[in-house]
This record gives C-alpha cells, sequence and structure tokens, in this order.
C-alpha cells in the first residue's frame, strides 16, 4: 500500500530529494522507489502507529509511552514503526542506542536488516 502511495508521489514529483538522509542523497526518489520494490519482504500485518519518530511519542514519568500525531495508523509490517524509531535513537542518541533498541525488539539479523528498508521507504512521503 505504502509503495503504491509513494510510487504515485514519486510520478507526481512530489518527492524531494534534498530532504533525504545522508545515506541516501545520491539517489533519486525513483531509483529509490524502485530499490525498494525490489526489496519488499514478506509482511506481518499488525496495527501501526505510521509515523513513529521520536517526537510523537511521549514518555511518562514511570516508563510508559504514549503517541501523538496518529494521523498515518493503519494495518502495516511492524517494522514500519519499529525503523522509525531505530533511526530516532541513532540520530538523537548514536548508532550504539539504536542497535542496543534493535536487539532488545527483534529476534534475529535478517528481521534486523529488515528494519532498514522502512527508514528508506519513509524517504518518499
Amino acid at each position: 500500500m505504502r509503495l503504491g502511495r509513494a510510487g504515485t508521489l514519486v510520478d507526481n514529483g512530489k518527492v524531494d530529494p534534498r530532504a533525504f538522509a545522508p545515506r541516501n542523497r545520491d539517489v533519486t526518489p525513483g531509483a529509490l522507489l524502485e530499490r525498494l520494490r525490489r526489496a519488499v519482504p514478506s509482511e506481518d500485518v499488525v496495527v501501526v502507529h505510521g509515523d513513529a519518530t521520536l517526537s510523537n511519542m511521549i514518555v511518562g514519568n514511570d516508563l510508559s509511552v504514549g503517541f501523538i500525531d496518529c494521523g498515518h495508523a493503519g494495518r502495516a509490517d511492524p517494522y514500519v514503526d519499529l525503523a522509525l524509531v531505530t533511526e530516532g535513537l541513532a540520530e538523537r542518541f548514536g548508532t550504539a542506542m539504536a542497535d542496543r533498541f534493535m536487539g532488545a525488539t527483534t529476534e534475529s539479523r535478517a528481521e534486523r536488516t529488515q528494519g532498514r528498508l522502512f527508514p528508506d521507504l519513509y524517504e518518499l512521503f
């Protein structure tokens, strides 16, 4: 579903590659979309926030977590949210923290690798 929406945005020239993360700065929106289409894993569909960035999370003093800005919530692969949180942790606290988070939330190296697909998909929105 997201790839289809991303394709429409790319086709209509609505994706600004200047806003891409450094890892994708030399990639055109069309090339990134094609790379993502070739890498689509099988999905375990769950309910996701859809925009689970650190700025959309509220952590209470008791370490409970709440979410705001749920306009992109829906059914999708769980890595949609995990990947965005991980990327935010890496940017704000360093890759060691992001690796620790992914290690605590995933079961295998293959799952951690799959989690890298979704930050790239997020670039197209």
